[in-house]
């Protein structure tokens, strides 16, 4: 039989399951944000906010990415010259590599200038024969080699395409 407990509730009888509602374990308090701000909207309008400051940030990035190109001027990039170099046809076309390797000729003459300084900077002060390799002499030796070979490199194919560019001469009829 059932037994009653002191409150006036029978202790293991199935007929009197009690449910509990979920919302008793919530306090007001955790609900009170939701109501006083607003709840979803207040999020909608977060993700919205964060949206726009991105949007707004990108066009910043991409503004100043296109004025750091127009202060370069119009030097071309090495894709663009690579693909010219394939496309390439007319005299003019020839030209302009020839006048990109001449530009970049001058570059590594330049560079080179400048580590050749280093070089013998760094040569008067070699130390014993039981410094480690590479030595700051080595390195800027090797760094002034670098650049002129990439200077006749360039020299080279600068050479090439005023050939190209330069019109046919005229055929001896003999």
């Amino acid at each position: 039989m059932v037994e009653k407990s002191g409150a006036g509730h029978s202790v293991g009888s199935v007929q009197n399951i009690y449910f509990i509602p979920i919302n008793l374990f919530m306090r007001p308090s955790r609900l009170t944000p939701i109501l006083k701000y607003g709840g979803k909207n207040t999020m909608t309008r977060n993700v919205i906010a964060a949206l726009m400051l991105s949007v707004t940030a990108a066009a910043v990035a991409n503004a100043q990415t296109n004025a750091v190109a127009q202060e370069i001027g119009n030097s071309p990039t090495y894709a663009q010259v690579r693909q010219l170099i394939r496309e390439a046809q007319a005299p003019e076309q020839f030209r302009f590599i020839a006048t990109y390797y001449s530009e970049r000729q001058m570059t590594y003459l330049q560079k080179a200038a400048e580590e050749k300084a280093e070089w013998e900077r760094r040569s008067q002060n070699i130390t014993g024969i039981l410094a480690k390799y590479p030595r700051p002499v080595d390195s800027a030796r090797n760094l002034y080699e670098y650049y002129m070979l990439k200077a006749s490199e360039t020299g080279a194919l600068r050479a090439k395409y005023i050939r190209l560019a330069a019109p046919d001469p005229p055929v001896n009829a003999q």
